[in-house]
């Protein structure tokens, strides 16, 4: 098992003098989750400092049958999550519908046994083997993807830009885009072409769009005609801030779908956060204010971390996301162990070589700058 963002009560062990009230940034989540998740039978209209920015329609259908019966994703869910994730792309009826999955987890250890089961080749009789794969992945990035595919015994290679690479047959490429924790940003142009470069070799390309919801739609992969050796990866986890739920979707051709369905399983995801997930998928005015007040708070946590490190007299380069700050530094692990004696969790890098700050809600932002400045 890999370390993760997340495990308070873990860091909390380790410093058992801090009295205070720890501040928990170690994740990327939204601080603010869709409201529906804690209340999907309440009637929240008039609560309208909790409700602020939403006119959908609460669904109260949250009955016992959802339960009690097991889940089916509704054709309801199927059309909100085109409308959602294909709202720009001018070429959305090539795209079959996606796989929901138990987060987008679930699929990316779900690629490498598909990549297995397609490239076995029988060697004797009763006697079954596969060509191993040689996966680029960035250095610096979300290492569950190098871990799920280093498990299965294929070659790992590591790419600071995409030039880097060398792509021959059986040849899988992996872009975090937008990089969780480097904040890079992969052009369209360089997808396409290092998509159609991996196609001459019939090999894959996976892309890991979990932090991209935050970004015009135009700049998803989505937006773009179907490729028959791409995967998309998008997750409710991060934007919506609704991680607990566990959904998440992969768009891929009609090649794979049928395939990676049947590794992903006949119920991965429970009826309660198919039903959620609809919710959060429809509420266009939420999800526009969600942009507004994530990049309001990004843009306060850096300037907050710029003045806190400048007095500290380090050097460092700021990162920003909607959904992050990374502050990139030389003594990361020592600033690591300054933070968390202040009852400030963040995430540290695998490399050692920067931070990652999730975003504070507002209470928290105002408890940060009290014990940094």
């Amino acid at each position: 098992m890999l370390n993760h963002g997340g495990r308070l009560a873990t860091i909390s062990q380790q410093y058992p003098n801090v009295d205070l009230k720890w501040i928990d940034l170690s994740t990327g989540v939204s601080p603010d989750p869709y409201p529906y998740a804690y209340y999907p039978n309440s009637n929240l209209k008039s609560n309208s400092n909790f409700y602020p920015y939403s006119d959908q329609p609460l669904d109260n259908t949250l009955d016992n049958s959802t339960y009690h019966h097991l889940p089916q994703q509704s054709p309801d869910l199927l059309s909100i999550s085109r409308d959602y994730y294909l709202k720009a792309s001018p070429v959305a009826h090539q795209w079959p519908n996606p796989i929901i999955a138990n987060g987008s987890q679930q699929v990316i250890q779900s690629l490498p046994i598909l990549w297995q089961q397609a490239h076995s080749v029988e060697t004797t009789k009763d006697t079954l083997t596969y060509q191993k794969a040689t996966v680029w992945l960035p250095r610096v990035g979300y290492k569950e993807h190098e871990f799920c595919w280093r498990l299965m015994g294929h070659t790992i290679k590591h790419y600071h830009t995409l030039s880097d690479i060398t792509i021959k047959t059986n040849t899988v490429v992996v872009v975090i885009n937008p990089n969780n924790p480097t904040t890079e940003l992969t052009s369209m142009d360089d997808l396409l072409a290092l998509e159609k470069n991996l196609e001459k070799h019939q090999s894959w390309l996976i892309i890991d769009e979990a932090f991209m919801d935050s970004f015009p739609s135009h700049y998803s992969r989505l937006s773009q005609p179907i490729s028959n050796n791409t995967f998309v990866l998008r997750s409710l986890g991060k934007f919506f801030g609704l991680a607990g739920l566990r959904v998440g979707f992969v768009w891929c051709s009609n090649i794979w779908n049928n395939r990676l369905q049947q590794h992903i399983g006949p119920w991965p995801v429970s009826g309660l956060s198919l039903k959620l997930a609809e919710n959060a998928l429809a509420d266009i005015r939420w999800q526009n204010q969600q942009i507004i007040n994530l990049n309001k708070q990004s843009i306060a946590l850096e300037k907050l971390l710029s003045e806190y490190f400048h007095q500290c007299n380090t050097r460092v380069v700021l990162k920003r996301s909607h959904l992050f700050v990374t502050v990139m530094l030389d003594n990361a692990s020592k600033t690591f162990d300054a933070l968390c004696h202040k009852g400030i969790y963040v995430r540290l890098f695998d490399c050692r070589s920067g931070l990652r700050f999730g975003l504070p809600n507002n209470d928290e932002l105002q408890q940060l700058k009290q014990r940094l400045l």
